[in-house]
């Protein structure tokens, strides 16, 4: 048998909600070897949408929404998605179980990658980012036709793919023996309640905004436009085949023609063309303005030219859930120990005290600490610009020798790539950078992340975790996470 993949749909049906939020997949044990790693979450979303007058194809995305139902501008990757998750074989029981997913992994996804990394990640994200090149903004949930005539359109059915080694630790797992570990259940809760859709719109550059003026050869219906900017390059363009778009202008305004300024033409773009010297004329299948002869034309004055138009009432509906495995042949070796981390969840309160301190009881066995505190506004990145300092300390030992962690200081950035360290993660974004959806920018000073952490030593029996903060405006809600090494016989 070659390498194959093979769709497991989720006990639970769709559409998932607020309230159906719950999945649980079942990977038989008949499937003998398996990637984990390369397996997935594949979430089917569809969008729907009232398209204005002209039936457009708007450009849309899931954006995310705080627990107070305040719709925020942050990038977030796919595995945001997931809130909680766990994982059990029926030959070994509970292997890894993890609360607060969201936290933990979007915070640990920019800190391991570059933010090349992570917009090399756009094709598949949920959640996109605008290009830095020329501030286009294209998701997963359209198909887009940038030149001809063939329309753009919104897909029916767009799969959300998570990848299960993002979600838990243990499904890092390269080859994995079912037949060893018997019918596994994977149980994800997803934050349904924290998405919602976002309607985008393409930058138009600066110098590029303007739209030919019209006047001669009068009297004529205008079917078509020419933009004034010089695009290089299809991309450049911020307009698509099928997109909503009005046109305001001045039209047959002089000699009695009955027309003025700030007339409008609202109508859907049925073709567009870019010549070899970069002009792109963009065309209707009806009338644009109709000119009279002797009335002046088409001209443009100061707010007049091409806008896109929004649609209304969005929504999205996640109606169905599956697991992609990969499934190997059984001449594939498999390991007889897997090794992984399980993080232990604390989630925890300031109470807004300026000076706080806490005593929390972690597993003896734990070889790191790390602190996340939540984002006032989406309670999902993890960052705090009012925190001072920080001071942990295990079982009385102070960790960082009675020197205090100022945030971003180099003792701020040795414990914590040491204590990331002993979990396996390589840190390639010091910055952890906090990323938003509507700006081209790729992150500012005050926007990045912070992951107070560090390693811990091991005792026989569990053990106390000292933490001692200063923070200017006092400290809120915050998450411990406390890694253990494990390992499970095959």
């Amino acid at each position: 048998m070659s390498e194959k993949f093979v769709k497991i749909q989720s006990l639970q049906t769709g559409s998932f909600t607020t309230t159906n939020n719950r999945v649980d997949f079942i990977i038989p044990a008949s499937f003998g070897k398996v990637s984990l790693r390369d397996s997935f979450v594949e979430i089917n979303c569809s969008i729907s949408f009232t398209p204005d007058t002209n039936n457009g194809v708007p450009l849309t995305m899931l954006r995310w929404v705080n627990d107070a139902g305040a719709t925020q501008t942050n990038h977030f990757p796919n595995v945001a998605i997931v809130r909680n998750a766990h994982i059990s074989p029926a030959n070994k029981g509970m292997i890894e179980s993890v609360r607060r997913v969201d936290v933990l992994r979007s915070n640990l996804y920019k800190a391991r990658k570059s933010i090349t990394g992570i917009r090399s990640d756009n094709y598949l994200n949920a959640n996109s980012l605008k290009s830095l090149q020329n501030e286009t903004q294209y998701g997963i949930f359209q198909d887009i036709n940038k030149t001809g005539t063939i329309n753009s359109r919104t897909n029916p059915n767009t799969p959300i793919m998570v990848s299960l080694s993002d979600i838990l630790d243990f499904c890092d797992a390269d080859v994995v023996d079912m037949g060893s570990l018997g019918d596994v259940r994977v149980s994800l809760e997803l934050n349904v309640k924290n998405l919602a859709v976002v309607e985008t719109n393409n930058a138009v550059l600066t110098g590029s905004d303007g739209v030919e003026e019209d006047t001669a050869g009068l009297p004529k219906n205008i079917t078509s436009i020419t933009l004034s900017g010089d695009y290089a390059q299809d991309g450049d363009c911020p307009y698509y085949v099928g997109q909503s778009v009005r046109l305001t202008a001045t039209v047959n305004a002089t000699g009695g023609g009955g027309g003025g300024a700030g007339q409008t033409s609202d109508f859907s773009i049925s073709s567009i063309a870019r010549s070899d010297d970069g002009t792109i004329t963009i065309s209707s299948a009806t009338t644009i303005f109709p000119l009279t002869a002797g009335h002046g034309g088409m001209t443009f004055g100061g707010g007049e030219g091409l806008s896109a138009r929004p649609a209304t009432n969005l929504a999205f509906d996640l109606n169905l859930a599956q697991l992609v495995v990969k499934q190997l042949p059984e001449s594939v070796e498999a390991p007889s120990t897997l090794l992984y981390h399980q993080f232990d969840t604390f989630e925890l309160n300031g109470n807004g005290l300026t000076s706080y301190s806490d005593v929390v009881e972690i597993n003896g066995g734990a070889v790191m600490a790390m602190v996340m505190v939540k984002n006032g506004s989406t309670g999902l990145e993890a960052r705090y610009d009012d925190l001072n300092s920080i001071e942990f300390s295990l079982n009385n030992v102070p960790l960082t020798d009675n020197r205090p962690i100022v945030p971003y200081s180099p003792l701020y950035y040795d414990r914590q790539v040491s204590a990331l360290s002993t979990a396996d993660y390589l840190v390639k974004d010091l910055a952890v950078p906090n990323l938003f959806f509507n700006t081209a920018t790729g992150f500012s000073g005050q926007a990045k992340g912070l992951i107070p952490a560090v390693p811990l030593f091991r005792t026989t029996m569990r053990k106390n975790l000292q933490i001692v903060s200063e923070a200017s405006s006092g400290l809120g809600q915050y998450i411990l996470y406390c890694a253990i090494p494990k390992s499970i016989d095959m």
